[in-house]
Order: structure tokens, then sequence, then C-alpha cells
């Protein structure tokens, strides 16, 4: 965590706050006003992915659905979306899902899955990432998760580094391979 960063605390009411000298660092639970940020800060990973894995993400996602998506997402059961506001504009947002599997090898586990953590390009490095990851856990906690577990694209070493710093590791692997050519795509 940067040095001018200080920890982010769980406060009355879900929302998170933290200040420095320069920033006022707000995070709290998104709200339907919050969907355009939320949609801009999704394209810019979506970016990331696209020019990474042309063949698997869309250059733009379609804007309608794209909102609807997010919307989804905001109003789903077992569900929260978090946004983290430097000085009152939107600087990231980390969505959250309460699964409860149920096969009979495993043993039973809340789990909580993170399933978004996108920081502003603009303020990465600055904390952000780690106040969401933090305000995540608290929620997880809060919600009497067991862990809380997530998926990384294997080009994504900055976020594979990120979350192995926040004391993260492998617990299992997908795999996966094209069935069929795409067309435009080489063989």
């Amino acid at each position: 965590m940067p040095p001018d960063t200080p920890p982010v605390a769980f406060a009355t009411g879900g929302v998170f706050a933290s200040a420095t000298d320069a920033d006022i660092m707000l995070i709290r639970q998104a709200e339907p006003r919050d969907i355009d940020a939320v949609c801009r800060l999704a394209a810019q990973i979506n970016r990331q992915h696209h020019l990474a894995l042309p063949a698997l993400f869309r250059a733009e996602a379609d804007a309608a659905a794209d909102r609807a998506f997010w919307t989804e997402v905001l109003d789903g059961d077992g569900r929260t979306m978090l946004l983290a506001e430097i000085d009152g504009l939107p600087a990231g947002f980390a969505t959250l899902q309460l699964l409860t599997p149920s096969l009979p090898f495993l043993l039973p586990r809340r789990i909580c899955k993170l399933n978004t953590l996108v920081v502003d390009e603009a303020r990465r490095r600055a904390g952000v990432g780690s106040a969401l990851l933090r305000a995540a856990k608290d929620w997880a906690r809060a919600s009497q998760a067991d862990e809380i577990r997530l998926e990384v694209m294997q080009f994504n070493q900055a976020a594979q580094g990120f979350y192995a710093r926040h004391g993260m590791a492998a617990q299992s692997q997908i795999l996966s391979t094209p069935l069929f050519a795409r067309e435009g795509a080489a063989e």
C-alpha cells in the first residue's frame, strides 16, 4: 500500500472511508445512479482484456447490454457492488456474490466470489484496489462467508501479483481449448 494511503475502515451502514492530506477516499455500496461510472470503468478493463485476448473479448460492449448487465449485478440477491470514490469521483468498483456449492464431495462452505475488481486507469497504484479488496473482505466476513475467491486471466500478471501481495494463492486452474475455428482467426 502506498505510504499516503491510510487503511480503509468499515463504518456503520456499509460505508468505508479513508482520508489523506490530498484526497478523501470513500468506499460505499453502489447505487443505480452510479451505473454510468461503472460502465465507463468496466470499458477500461474490457479494453485491456480485448487487447490480450481479442478472440475472447469484444472490442467494445453494446452500451445498452452493458448497462443492463451491470444494473442486474447491482440489484441481485446475495450480491453487492462496492464503489470507490476519491474526492467524490468514481475511482473503481468491485462486485461480490455469495455462493454455497452443494456438491456431495465438498465440505460445506459459504464462498464470496469476487467477480470484478476495477480501478480507474488514472488511479492505479494509489491504493484504490487495496482499499476495495479490504472492503470486499469485510463485506464477505459480515456476510458469514468462509472464504473469498476470484478468477484472474492468465495474461494478467499485474492482477495476479496484486492478489498474491494480499495473501491470495491459486486453488485451482481453469483450462480451455476452442472447439471450432472462428471466422478470421488463425488456425
